[in-house]
């Protein structure tokens, strides 16, 4: 069988039509599977941003909370450290006279100072709880002094164990020492 020239013209301009109608269409389809995944990619970036910016912001907000809680804390800490060492001093007070009047500290206890207002003035009050050993003449003299050691302190209450002829006598003395907390 012979083919002519016409026929065979024809029927490569039939698979060249078939090719490039093939090749249309694939690039087609690519085309939009390329403007299906820029959109897909430009939704991602949005939300990428949107969450990046929220989550730090979020964690901004929750460092900036932590942060003022720590600085609470330290100013809490920096109160109490200040406040042990005016208990510091004051029990340091009460070993001092004990000690020139000749009678033995037992037992010292001090809260934490409580603040007060005595006459529009702001004060850290202190108390001391304090139980001494000596002779009587000696408890007598310590819990005088003790009282008049500082204007700003004063004995508030006082009792007394009292055993004849030794010197195992005890006192209990309740010390309260007014520091001025002024601004």
């Amino acid at each position: 069988m012979k083919i002519s020239k016409k026929t065979l013209v024809y029927i490569g301009i039939g698979v060249y039509v078939i090719i490039t109608g093939a090749l249309g269409f694939i690039v087609y389809r690519q085309m939009g599977e390329k403007d299906t995944i820029d959109l897909e990619l430009a939704k991602t970036r949005s939300n990428l941003e949107r969450v990046s910016s929220d989550s730090l912001n979020k964690e901004k907000q929750e460092l900036e909370t932590q942060l003022t809680e720590v600085m609470s804390q330290a100013e809490n800490l920096k109160s109490m450290l200040s406040q042990g060492k005016t208990n510091v001093e004051a029990s340091s007070i009460v070993f001092d006279v004990a000690k020139r009047n000749g009678v033995e500290v037992i037992n010292l206890t001090s809260p934490i100072p409580t603040y007060d207002v005595l006459e529009n003035v702001p004060c850290s009050v202190v108390v001391l709880d304090t139980t001494v050993r000596g002779d009587v003449r000696d408890l007598v003299e310590f819990i005088t002094d003790l009282n008049s050691y500082l204007p700003t302190g004063m004995v508030q209450s006082v009792g007394m164990d009292i055993k004849e002829g030794t010197d195992n006598s005890s006192s209990a003395v309740l010390f309260v020492i007014y520091n001025y907390q002024g601004e």
